[in-house]
């Protein structure tokens, strides 16, 4: 019933490792670091374009999504507060949660 709705399989299939999300870390914080900074689950990866925000909004440094598939919250709290916030200084943090990460196995 949702099949013809979502994106084809291959949109879904490019999950970066900490080692990429490093790498890309490193190289935008050469660059002076990003205006907007999305972290959280694979929420982030499934619903979130940064480019087209950054564009859409004007933000001349861009916008980037830190996303690990299945964290939980003290694992985004801790990518967040230890990696790409404090090397990326963004002026806007959004942290995107699902109802998995509300309920007491997500905590």
């Amino acid at each position: 019933m949702l099949e013809p709705k979502l994106p084809p399989e291959a949109a879904w299939n490019h999950v970066l490792g900490m080692a990429e999300h490093e790498e890309n870390v490193e190289r935008l914080k050469a660059a002076g670091g990003v205006q907007v900074l999305f972290v959280g689950s694979s929420v982030v990866a499934a619903g979130i374009e940064p480019e087209l925000l950054a564009d859409a909004i004007g933000a001349p440094r861009g916008a980037y999504s830190f996303w690990v598939a299945g964290p939980s919250m003290q694992g985004v709290e801790f990518f967040t507060t230890q990696l790409a916030r404090p090397q990326l200084s963004p002026d806007v943090l959004v942290i995107a949660v699902s109802s998995r990460e509300l309920n007491d196995e997500g905590l």
